[in-house]
């Protein structure tokens, strides 16, 4: 039951040393040096015969005899399972060749570890061009992986460089359908600012359905996907508001053309019916008005001198229907000189209506009874006359100005003009034929009709325009209303837990961005409007404004978590992603102002590229430092394996400085970590299995030296018992006990005294040791059924029952003890130092213990 602690295996005999060859004359040193010389150029030959053949070539390497044959061999080697084939041979036989072929396998695996890396990145950009929106940044890190390759293998090389000009291709063609859509917007804003159009709302109505289509167009590229979603709705929302000002403009021109045709007509038709009685009128009053005869003129009649109009006369009109005069009064002759100087006075000044209404005046008095004189009656009917002659001009020149106003009222209509500047216009003629009413008298009616027609006419453009104003100033007014109405019901979204603050954010810029664009409304209800509007705002934008310090409050509380991470934890990684994912989960809960939002975003941004930079720091001197370590464990495998070993201590010694160096060294990349490990592994294995076959070789060589140690002492003491000294025989011994190996310093002092003792006894012949020898040869039996028993080893038949017997005390004595097996090396040695006579059975069954036992 105590086997697994002292039994071993059985140990060979050493072979015996092979004898030496005699010395070998100078003819035939020299002979076997050509021979060699020979048999090294033949396998050259042999060599460069079948360099074409690897296998062949391995098997000539392996059987070369010459160093430089198998280096030159080894030249030809390539294929990974031949170097490794003869690495495995040559690793403790011809160090050059094994370093050429790890070599050579370290280039394939370079090679190979190329390749993988290469491949992935052909797979990552195939991957890419399958993806529906390309990022930049994705070819931006796809670009640093291919920077990251000492060399791109050429078998690959082509195919990635394909793949990357079709992801530069498409980054190319992303950017020029955001610059066309973006330009096609710009487009948009100079048409609303009314840059681009000048020639109508025709025009306009046509660039933008040119605009549309190319538009349109650009979302049926295959790039259209990486369009942002704001660009669409933009170019949406300013196109509608064009068609619809555009719209509003063509229907406001094809309104001013019909009016125009209808007043048009209606003036043609005044202007007939007036023709007509103008006509009439003049025959009758060239049949009425004939000259007087002595061709003077009347000094109350109004008639203008010849010379005056070329020949033209002005016509006074019909005398209007008689009416009862009124009573005539009585005046003072002073006042009545005093009226007749005022009328030469306002004559003098070219005032006629002021003289107008003195005449009316005096018209009104009775002269007859007033007591003028003949001088002041004459003096008067020449100031009438003069009166009257000046009114007959007066009228004249008002005629023709109102000709003139007319002709001016009608040409407005071809002038096409801004309504403002139209009423402005038309505003400014009536202005001027109500002031010549006081200078030249009313016209009559046909002319007063012809200008209000043509006036009319004139400003109904700019009449409907107004009036399309109105419609759009009360429209807004109602749209305005509503747009307060629906801004005071989003204030119950404030009572919601939580609170949607982003809908509120895009409410809130939504109402402002339409109240902005609303229009023109009556300027009596804008202050009352906008102080509502204002009220209504402020309830959802107070709130918000408020949350809005608490979230900034919020985002400096993360910058500070971000900048007091220390790079140097293992898990600061994934601290920092849950930091972003915060950050990311706050943004889109509170939306901030864009420049607060943003200025907080870039600290937030340098804090966590801070740690990754400086991880990336400790990232590379790691790598840098694994691969020094790999370098350093590559050395301590190689030194393993090219060992030559010189004796069990050495290899120990080599053992335990190798394992104490690789402890020492730091960490190797992962990827050659379980190569590296598997290495070292096999080389301590191999120097093991060398340390325990020298061990087993020492502990067999020390077996042999103690049995014979014991025959010699049993020599002895068998010549002493027997009384057959012999000398020469006394003398062999000791010469046989001085060329035994030295035992362990126990044994050996315990042996050695046995020897002494037995040596001194002979030369003496002592009896009293005789008597020791024969006392203690009754214990040798107990002594070797104990050892025996604990050492496994089968006892003599006849001692069966002893056995047994000793086998209980040893288990009763183990037990008392607490210990598994009782200490048998100590009573070996005993044993073995023990002076006792010693039959042949006895003998064989201590070296049948020695065979399993150690000393």
């Amino acid at each position: 039951m105590f086997d697994f602690l002292f039994k071993r295996k059985s140990r060979s005999t050493t072979p015996a040393p092979a004898a030496q060859p005699a010395p070998q004359t100078t003819a035939a040193q020299e002979a076997k040096k050509q021979q060699t010389e020979q048999a090294r150029t033949a396998a050259l030959v042999q060599l460069q015969a079948i360099s074409q053949d690897e296998a062949a070539v391995v098997s000539f390497l392996l059987a070369c005899d010459f160093a430089d044959g198998r280096l030159q061999a080894a030249q030809h080697v390539h294929t990974e399972a031949a170097l490794n084939q003869v690495l495995a041979a040559m690793r403790n036989a011809d160090r050059r060749v094994a370093k050429l072929m790890q070599n050579k396998l370290d280039a394939i695996q370079s090679l190979s570890r190329q390749q993988a890396a290469a491949q992935a990145c052909i797979v990552a950009a195939q991957q890419l061009t399958q993806e529906a929106h390309l990022l930049a940044n994705q070819v931006v890190e796809l670009d640093r992986q291919a920077a990251g390759l000492k060399e791109f293998p050429p078998g690959l090389k082509q195919e990635f460089d394909s793949l990357r000009q079709q992801l530069e291709a498409r980054l190319q063609a992303q950017t020029a359908l955001q610059r066309r859509v973006l330009n096609l917007i710009a487009k948009l804003h100079e048409l609303a600012a009314g840059d681009t159009v000048e020639q109508g709302p025709e025009q306009a109505q046509q660039a933008l359905i040119l605009l549309q289509a190319q538009f349109d167009d650009s979302l049926a590229q295959p790039e259209a996907v990486s369009l942002p979603r704001n660009l669409a709705q933009e170019f949406a929302m300013e196109i509608a508001d064009l068609r619809k000002a555009t719209d509003a403009q063509l229907d406001l021109a094809r309104r001013q053309a019909e009016e125009r045709a209808k007043f048009e007509k209606k003036a043609a038709d005044k202007a007939n019916s007036i023709a007509e009685a103008a006509a009439t009128l003049a025959a009758q009053a060239a049949a009425e008005f004939a000259p007087l005869p002595g061709g003077e003129p009347d000094a109350v009649s109004g008639e203008v001198p010849d010379d005056a109009v070329a020949g033209e006369k002005i016509r006074p009109q019909a005398a209007p229907a008689p009416k009862e005069k009124p009573a005539l009064v009585a005046l003072s002759v002073e006042k009545i000189v005093a009226a007749i100087k005022g009328i030469e006075e306002a004559l003098e000044q070219g005032s006629v209506q002021a003289a107008n209404k003195l005449d009316r005046e005096l018209r009104g008095v009775d002269l007859k009874a007033s007591g003028l004189s003949t001088a002041q009656r004459d003096r008067l009917a020449r100031v009438r006359s003069e009166l009257g002659h000046l009114q007959g001009w007066a009228k004249w020149g008002g005629g023709v100005s109102r000709d003139e106003l007319i002709k001016v009222a009608e040409e407005l209509v071809a002038q096409n003009l801004e309504p403002n500047e139209l009423a402005k216009r038309v505003a400014d003629l009536r202005e001027r034929w109500k002031s010549m009413e006081a200078v030249s008298g009313s016209a009559n009616k046909e002319t007063w009709e012809r200008f209000d027609a043509a006036c009319t006419l004139a400003y109904a453009p700019a009449a409907a325009y107004f009036q399309q104003l109105a419609e759009e100033r009360k429209a807004n007014l109602e749209k305005a209303e509503a747009m307060i109405a629906e801004l005071r019901a989003h204030a119950a979204l404030l009572e919601q837990v939580p609170v949607d603050w982003k809908n509120i954010v895009n409410l809130g810029v939504q109402a402002r961005q339409k109240w902005q664009t609303l229009g023109a409304m009556e300027r009596k209800h804008k202050p009352r409007l906008e102080a509502e509007f204002d009220a209504a705002y402020k309830v959802l934008w107070g709130p918000l404004e408020q949350r809005r310090k608490q979230e900034i409050v919020a985002r400096e509380a993360l910058i500070g978590e971000a900048l007091a991470l220390s790079p140097d934890q293992r898990s600061v990684v994934d601290q920092v992603r849950a930091l972003q994912s915060r950050w990311q989960e706050q943004a889109g809960a509170v939306p901030l102002k864009r420049k607060d939002d943003q200025a907080l975003w870039e600290r937030f941004r340098a804090a966590c590229d801070a740690i990754f930079a400086q991880r990336r720091a400790v990232s590379e001197t790691a790598d840098s430092q694994r691969r020094d370590s790999l370098q350093a464990k590559e050395k301590i495998c190689l030194e393993l394996e090219q060992a030559q070993p010189g004796g069990e201590q050495a290899v120990r010694q080599l053992l335990q400085q190798s394992a104490a160096a690789w402890r020492q060294t730091g960490y190797v990349p992962r990827a050659d970590e379980a190569a590296i490990e598997q290495r070292y592994k096999n080389a301590v294995g191999k120097l093991e299995e060398i340390a325990g076959r020298l061990a087993r070789e020492k502990d067999q060589m020390l077996n042999q030296a103690l049995q014979k140690k014991i025959q010699i002492c049993h020599a002895l003491e068998n010549m002493l018992v027997l009384d057959t000294a012999d000398e020469a025989r006394i003398a062999q011994l000791s010469s046989d006990w001085s060329a035994l190996a030295i035992l362990p310093a126990k044994v050996e002092a315990a042996m050695s005294q046995r020897f002494s003792a037995a040596s001194k006894a002979l030369q003496e012949r002592d009896q009293t040791y005789i008597g020791v020898l024969l006392d203690n040869a009754e214990s040798i039996n107990p002594a070797l059924l104990q050892l025996e028993v604990i050492a496994g080893v089968d006892s003599p038949e006849e001692f069966s029952r002893e056995r047994l017997q000793m086998q209980v005390r040893v288990l009763q004595s183990s037990l008392q003890s607490g210990s598994k097996q009782p200490a048998a090396g100590e009573q070996l040695r005993i044993l073995c130092a023990l002076p006792a006579l010693m039959s042949q059975a006895q003998m064989q069954r201590l070296v049948k213990i020695l065979a399993v036992s150690s000393v």
